[in-house]
Order: C-alpha cells, then structure tokens, then sequence
C-alpha cells in the first residue's frame, strides 16, 4: 500500500494498469489497494465506467489548485 500512495503523492491522477506497469506489481495487487484507498476517502474515482477507471487524490489537487 506504501508503494502505491508514494505513486499517487507523484501522480495524482492515475489508472490502475499504468500504476500496475510503473510498479511492477500485479494489476490486483494495484486494484486491491487502489479499493481500499477509496474505500479510506484517500481517493476517489473521477470517471464513472466499469474498465479503464481513473482515480484522484482529491485532497492533495486541491492544495496545488489554492491560490492559482
């Protein structure tokens, strides 16, 4: 899970396979966390389909948008 929120500190948009490839770790391994990261309220999903998801770290956009 570490992995996985270090990558989303980087890139705060992201999809499950590119995080999956960029880690080299299982696409599960990604959507398992990615789910529990959701499930926290860390992120949340930005699209609204079944495949090719993209989520967001909400909180952290929001910082780097204030003030521009």
């Amino acid at each position: 899970m570490r992995r996985v929120f270090d990558y989303i500190e980087q890139y705060p948009i992201i999809d499950i396979k590119k995080t999956a490839v960029d880690l080299e770790l299982s696409y599960n391994t990604v959507s398992s966390t990615v789910g529990k990261l959701v499930k926290v309220g860390v992120i949340k999903e930005i699209t609204n389909a079944a495949r090719n998801r993209v989520f967001a770290y909400e909180e952290y956009l929001n910082i780097l948008r204030k003030d521009t």
